[in-house]
């Protein structure tokens, strides 16, 4: 990282470097914000991480740098984990990594709908 790059910046709608990565699939910046220090389970203002947004989009190189760090259960607003949202983004492929970690297609959000149901 370059001198004076503040890692914790952050967008107004809460998004920090590591949400845009995630969005934007660069795996690289992904793992040096993560050397660097920047927490994996960053939150936005809608309360996802830089992971649920990797399997939303159905980023998978991503999604592998910021699995290998943890935070797959975690929650946003609506109770959805990542899993729920590569589901919403209809990523198989994503879905297929995420319930081979420990995401389960039990777990329920706030609607009381489980990835069979997006």
């Amino acid at each position: 990282m370059s001198e004076g790059l503040d890692i914790e910046t952050r967008a107004r709608d809460g998004m920090a470097l590591l949400h845009c990565a995630a969005i934007g699939n660069n795996h690289t910046a992904a793992k040096r914000l993560i050397e660097a220090g920047l927490y994996t389970k960053v939150l936005d203002s809608s309360r996802n991480t830089p992971l649920h947004w990797a399997a939303y989009y159905g980023n998978l190189q991503v999604l592998n740098v910021l699995l290998q760090a943890g935070g797959v259960r975690e929650r946003n607003n609506d109770g959805r984990t990542p899993a729920h949202l590569a589901a919403l983004g209809g990523h198989v492929e994503v879905l297929k990594v995420m319930l081979g970690e420990v995401s389960s297609m039990e777990d329920k959000d706030r609607s009381g709908c489980t990835i069979l149901h997006l």
